[in-house]
């Protein structure tokens, strides 16, 4: 019996027709499909709790990154919700879907004071050098999962939780802050902090810690013996008004940039033990 050769035949021309395309194919043609799939794809997730009903807004006017490709709601697409989403629920699952990785997320959250829980476990921050003021106003916050981020990129931790008054606990252990140089205000008016996990965090370049604790009235003890503070130059109302801090030891505390220690420990009238041991200063220093 006769045997028929059309789907080698067929092959054999599709092989061909391969062979041409890629010939055709330049560099740039290739660099251009590799941007036009990041382009494409979604690269950065934000998972978050919003409680209430009516009309809530998502994202804080004051952003100025790029606004969510696609949003979620209880799982369901919504086209319209780029600000704000009407809610029906209690409580609503939201899930922010970015085009690209992004850069900044400065005042993203700013002053959204119905969100309860924000998962980031799933967000691509390795682009992201500032975090100034992401989750400031937040004060019905209680929970942020930052699972295993990368934040290799970060320098700008200014105000970070500032006003998250309803947080009782911050995991930073996994974070990775060794360009980081500004954490001014970072913990600002957390008034209900009884926690910081700061794990072996890098802080080699920061500059500031200027207020950083300012007003968390709950914090009995901060483990800060892993910070290196070899460039910061302020240190100006860092634990003021810490009312139940009582234990805090700053002996590995490198002193010798420090321009100004005011009010460093102004109110903190539980303090029951301190030890400065290493403390250096310059003459000029306040």
């Amino acid at each position: 019996m006769e045997q028929k050769c059309y789907p080698l035949l067929y092959e054999f021309y599709l092989f061909l027709l391969c062979i041409f395309l890629i010939n055709r194919i330049n560099s740039n043609d290739i660099k251009h499909i590799r941007s036009l799939k990041k382009y494409c794809s979604y690269d950065s997730y934000i998972d978050l709790v919003i409680q209430g009903t009516g009309v809530q807004k998502i994202l804080s006017e004051e952003y100025k990154g790029d606004k969510p490709y696609e949003i979620l709601v209880d799982g369901i697409k919504k086209d319209s919700c780029v600000d704000t989403c009407i809610l029906d629920n209690v409580k609503s699952n939201i899930t922010l879907k970015f085009k690209n990785e992004l850069d900044s997320c400065d005042s993203m959250l700013y002053n959204l004071n119905n969100i309860i829980v924000i998962d980031l476990s799933n967000f691509n921050a390795s682009l992201v050098t500032t975090m100034y003021g992401m989750f400031y106003g937040c004060s019905n916050l209680e929970k942020i999962n930052f699972g295993n981020i990368n934040t290799s990129s970060l320098e700008n931790m200014k105000s970070l939780f500032n006003g998250c008054s309803k947080l009782t606990s911050v995991e930073l252990s996994n974070f990775d802050t060794s360009k980081v140089k500004y954490m001014y205000c970072s913990f600002y008016g957390c008034s209900n902090l009884e926690k910081i996990n700061f794990g072996n965090i890098n802080t080699s370049s920061l500059e500031s810690l200027e207020s950083a604790f300012y007003g968390c009235s709950k914090l009995t003890l901060i483990v800060l013996s892993n910070f290196n503070t070899q460039k910061v130059s302020s240190m100006y109302r860092m634990f003021y008004e810490c009312t139940n801090l009582k234990y805090l030891d700053l002996s590995k505390f490198v002193t010798s940039e420090i321009t100004t220690l005011s009010f460093m420990f102004y109110k903190c009238s539980s303090l029951i033990f301190l030890n400065l041991y290493s403390f250096k200063l310059k003459s000029s220093a306040k």
